[in-house]
């Protein structure tokens, strides 16, 4: 890892800990650190920190590994019977030792491993904190969203989605609604992403650890400032906002009257950019950097991702749209400041990503009206953007040719 991605995955968890200081001298209801609770009711905190410790851990960690989970355990165990607590009470942080022995391992090897693996280690221990503190990050800056910001744009990427590709979300939306079958397999694939994230960490650990490092700097990068977009053009999706009380049957998007939305409910404003899609896009350009197979994963998961997202109605097809020249911005990003990296074509990824990003918001927000008389147009812009994004991605960094990085584990 290069010093800016080192001080991105610091800065989670110094900013879990700011992010708590603030909230408490704020006054809000919510505060991070309540997720590191045992009675914590949060098992996809819970989840998250069990795939991150099991997916990096070595096999010469694994002895210590299991008495370090064994004795945290243990602990939780007998704190809970101290306070006569029934142990069920707790079943959503079964497990959440495993995580605490993760980070008990990178600091017994930093403190005490040789001079020369010392970094190589404090840099495991940083991608053992990032994405489970990430996670509480995520559910807290959601939340804010959800307080702070009343209206929403909803009527705008609706209105906009009934421009593009022959109402492909509304038709995903409906064969979904009416198949059970349908629906379950969008979900699960919706709250995959975990998963597959665990697996390509999996992977980087055995052949390029330093990558698995780079991969969770730009996850990362992607959560925080997709949640600062979010107050620049916020919807709560189209199940929430159109779906919810009158299933597919909602207004023609063609009659949606283009105001803003007044939302008093307590759902995340998390439309555009979708960071399922910019996820699924990372892992899709990481697989670029490692194989044939690793990509071909990428490229399905990002398909299924495309399915899902609109399937349940979670997003709009603009916001996966969106999240393309975003996700080609924020890969690229750290990149910058890597000494063996070409810098013109990494910079062209980034500002074109960043340009391309910002002008699909504006379009969205005050080309709607217009482009309804066109909506062919809308379609050829929106697959200009893509596919103008796609190229300005840098590709000098795939290497397909070593044997190491081509293997599944």
């Amino acid at each position: 890892m290069n010093r800016f991605e080192r001080a991105v995955l610091c800065a989670v968890p110094l900013g879990f800990v700011g992010t708590e200081v603030v909230a408490r001298l704020a006054g809000l209801h919510h505060f991070p650190f309540a997720v590191l609770s045992p009675y914590s009711s949060f098992p996809l905190f819970t989840a998250a920190a069990i795939i991150t410790a099991l997916s990096t851990l070595r096999r010469r960690e694994w002895p210590r590994f299991l008495v370090f989970v064994t004795a945290f355990e243990a602990t939780k165990a007998l704190v809970l019977l101290a306070q006569h607590r029934n142990l069920l009470d707790s079943w959503s942080t079964m497990g959440i030792g495993a995580w605490y022995a993760a980070i008990a391992l990178s600091l017994w090897s930093v403190t005490s491993g040789p001079k020369s693996e010392r970094l190589r280690e404090f840099d495991l221990g940083l991608v053992r904190l990032a994405l489970p503190i990430g996670v509480i990050l995520s559910l807290f800056g959601l939340a804010l969203t959800g307080d702070y910001i009343e209206s929403t744009y909803d009527n705008f990427l609706y209105a906009f989605d009934g421009l593009l590709l022959g109402h492909l979300a509304q038709r995903l939306a409906d064969w979904c609604n009416r198949s059970p079958i349908l629906w379950a397999a969008a979900f699960a694939c919706y709250q995959s992403f975990w998963l597959v994230l665990s697996v390509f960490v999996y992977a980087l650990c055995r052949s390029e650890p330093g990558r698995a490092g780079q991969l969770m700097t730009r996850w990362t990068l992607a959560g925080l400032v997709g949640w600062w977009l979010y107050f620049v053009l916020p919807g709560i999706g189209p199940n929430m906002a159109f779906y919810a009380h009158s299933g597919t049957t909602a207004s023609s998007p063609a009659e949606v009257y283009l105001s803003t939305m007044l939302v008093t409910g307590d759902s995340p404003r998390n439309a555009m950019p979708s960071l399922h899609m910019a996820w699924a896009l990372l892992l899709a350009m990481t697989g670029w950097e490692m194989a044939r197979r690793w990509f071909a994963v990428g490229v399905v998961f990002c398909a299924l991702t495309v399915f899902a997202t609109l399937g349940l109605a979670e997003h709009y097809l603009i916001d996966l749209i969106a999240a393309v020249p975003f996700a080609v911005a924020i890969n690229a990003l750290p990149a910058l400041f890597d000494r063996d990296q070409p810098r013109a074509p990494v910079l062209r990824a980034v500002i074109g990503g960043v340009l391309l990003t910002g002008l699909l918001l504006l379009i969205v927000r005050f080309a709607t009206e217009p482009l309804r008389d066109a909506a062919w147009l809308a379609d050829a812009t929106s697959i200009g953007i893509v596919l103008a994004s796609l190229a300005l991605h840098p590709t000098s960094r795939r290497r397909w040719d070593h044997a190491g990085a081509a293997a599944l584990p």
